[in-house]
C-alpha cells in the first residue's frame, strides 16, 4: 500500500533480503525474462523475441508486425562470393551472434539515449575472437563456450544464461511471412552500423585501432554475404 510501483528504489526498499536475493538470482539466470507476458514482450522486449507462427494462408498486402527497434538491413554494396566457403563459417557466425546478444543485453542497447558505439564495439571485439583474432571454431558449442568464458573474464555480472536461447531466436527468425534469415541479417547489420559510425566519427578506444575496425568491417561484409547466399 502507498508504494509507487514506478519508483524502482521505493519498490526495492520494500523487499525483504530473501526477496532481493531471489530477484537477483532470477535476473542473472535469465529466468526473469520468461515471466514477462508475451504482449508486453512485443511492446518493450528485445527485437529478436518477437516470433510469429507460420500461416497457412497469407493475406495479399498483409505482413506480421515486427519490433520497432529491429535494426535496418545494411547489405554489402560489393557482393562477395561465399558459395565455396568452409562449412566452419557457420560456427564462426555463432561466435559473432553470441557476442552480439551478450553485448546487447549487457549494455542495454535497446536504450537509444544511452548508446555508446565505442563501448559496444570494444565489448563485442573482446567477446568474439572470430572478429578480433580470426579464430575458427569446429563446432557451435566451442563457439559458445569461447564467448561465455570471455564474458566472465570481462565482467562477472554478465548474464550468460540467456545467450544460447537468444542466438536460437535469431537463427529461428521472425516467422510468419518473413525471411527466416531476417534476424541474423539484422544483427550483423547492427554491428556494421556501429562500425561505420565509429569509423566516420573517428571514435578511438585503446582496445582497437582504426585499421582493426576497418578489417572487422570487411569481415562483416563477408558474413552478411554468406548468410544471404546460404539461406
Amino acid at each position: 500500500a502507498q508504494v509507487d510501483l514506478d519508483d524502482a528504489n521505493q519498490v526495492w526498499a520494500c523487499l525483504t533480503h530473501e526477496e532481493r536475493q531471489d530477484f537477483q538470482s532470477k535476473l542473472l539466470s535469465g529466468e526473469i525474462y520468461q515471466l514477462v507476458p508475451k504482449a508486453e514482450k512485443e511492446e518493450v522486449g528485445l527485437w529478436w523475441e518477437i516470433h510469429h507462427e507460420p500461416k497457412k494462408v497469407t493475406e495479399v498486402g498483409g505482413q506480421d508486425k515486427l519490433h520497432p527497434l529491429l535494426p535496418p538491413l545494411l547489405l554489402s554494396q560489393k557482393p562477395i562470393n561465399t558459395i565455396n566457403s568452409s562449412p566452419l563459417v557457420q560456427c564462426n557466425l555463432i561466435n559473432i551472434l553470441a557476442a552480439y546478444v551478450l553485448t546487447y543485453r549487457h549494455l542495454s542497447w535497446h536504450n537509444l539515449a544511452a548508446r555508446d558505439n565505442g563501448d559496444f564495439l570494444s565489448c563485442l571485439l573482446h567477446l568474439s575472437t572470430t572478429l578480433s583474432h580470426d579464430e575458427t571454431f569446429s563446432s557451435a558449442d566451442l563457439a559458445f563456450v569461447s564467448v561465455k568464458s570471455k564474458a566472465v573474464d570481462l565482467d562477472e555480472n554478465f548474464c550468460t544464461a540467456q545467450a544460447q536461447s537468444d542466438v536460437a531466436a535469431l537463427l529461428k527468425g521472425p516467422g510468419g511471412d518473413h525471411d527466416k534469415s531476417a534476424y541474423v541479417l539484422s544483427a550483423l547489420s547492427d554491428v556494421k552500423a556501429v562500425i561505420t559510425d565509429t569509423l566516420s566519427s573517428r571514435q578511438t578506444k585503446k582496445a582497437f585501432s582504426s585499421k582493426k575496425i576497418f578489417l572487422v568491417n570487411k569481415k562483416m561484409d563477408f558474413f552478411i554475404c554468406w548468410v544471404q547466399q546460404h539461406k
